[in-house]
């Protein structure tokens, strides 16, 4: 796709979910950041497994790292929208008595330069990749791994965990930055499953080395929530037990959490765990939704208590976040080479 069709779809998607967050949002209204949660921690994602899989030296991405960097663009997005929040930082609780670090300016500026700098960092290592002989390449993915991590983990620190200040958890941003490789792996399995499909046998052992990753991060993700819950138990700290209790007291809280653990977590590990149901196209990329559905399950389960979301706006936001995506992968899976 050329930048200029590229450029007018990823606007007009913008102007679309800009429009309607002034036209139907309320300030408490965090339907855009449930939205931008998702799309955001998938592209950043995507861009962290080709990096890592640069650094490490590893050729098992093969014809499915050009497309996963075919996302660099879309995080554009990111830095643009969240500067919307300010209209919706009521639903925050320290935006009445704000503090030095939970400060509407501060707090908008330090993400939004964040998400700009990952951003511009994806493009760069985007670019020295297609320059296989680039000496730029290996540097550029150091850089952007840490902006990465920072990034994410300030997602969960700021965008999600201040919706309950003042509780903390030193756990809340490591999480968030796991969960994003995890999604992109995900995505690395239904992308490999596709090309499978469209008879790119190339594209088989890619599904498999995906499907096995899956299979680990679903196992880390697993370690990651039970050492959260854990440490609650050990320390003896029941004060902060009203995260949890505060969410499984609202009616349909206690469904969704369930769903959320089966969708990341049992799902993934147990269908994955014979090394044959890997290897198959089909059960890789159930097993991949399943991890997609079960992130967006586990963001809502964070937000929904504490905020107002519409269904509907959120629905169509999630949409138009996720066209500028469709855009740039589904070109290039037209036209790969069988």
């Amino acid at each position: 796709m050329s930048t200029a069709r590229f450029g007018v779809i990823f606007g007009l998607s913008l102007a679309a979910a800009a429009g309607l967050d002034r036209w139907l949002g309320s300030p408490g209204d965090l339907s855009l950041l449930l939205a931008l949660l998702f799309w955001s921690a998938l592209g950043q994602g995507a861009i962290a497994l080709v990096a890592a899989v640069e650094l490490a030296q590893g050729k098992w991405l093969g014809a499915l790292r050009p497309l996963l960097l075919e996302l660099a663009p879309c995080l554009l997005a990111s830095p643009i929208l969240f500067l919307l929040l300010e209209t919706h930082l009521a639903a925050y609780p320290w935006s009445a008595q704000p503090t030095l670090w939970l400060a509407p300016v501060f707090f908008l500026a330090r993400n939004t330069l964040l998400l700009a700098l990952t951003a511009g960092l994806a493009l760069g290592f985007a670019r020295a990749c297609r320059r296989e002989e680039s000496p730029w390449r290996g540097r550029l993915a150091v850089l952007y791994l840490f902006s990465f991590v920072i990034t994410q983990s300030l997602a969960g620190f700021d965008w999600v965990m201040s919706l309950d200040a003042p509780w903390i958890s030193t756990l809340f941003g490591p999480l968030f930055f796991v969960e994003a490789f995890f999604g992109a792996t995900a995505l690395a399995v239904i992308l490999s499953a596709v090309l499978c499909w469209r008879g790119v046998a190339a594209a088989r052992p890619i599904v498999k080395d995906s499907a096995t990753l899956l299979f680990g991060f679903s196992l880390l993700w697993g370690g990651l929530f039970f050492a959260h819950v854990l440490t609650l138990w050990y320390a003896n700290i029941p004060e902060e037990v009203a995260f949890l209790t505060s969410r499984l007291e609202i009616p349909g809280m206690l469904e969704l959490g369930i769903f959320m653990v089966l969708a990341f977590f049992a799902v993934p590990f147990t269908a994955a765990i014979p090394s044959k149901s890997r290897s198959v196209p089909g059960i890789a990329l159930v097993l991949a939704v399943s991890v997609l559905l079960g992130y967006q399950a586990e963001k809502a389960f964070y937000v929904l208590p504490r905020a107002e979301v519409c269904a509907g706006l959120w629905f169509v936001q999630w949409i138009l976040l996720g066209i500028p995506f469709l855009a740039r992968l589904i070109p290039w899976i037209r036209n790969a080479a069988i």
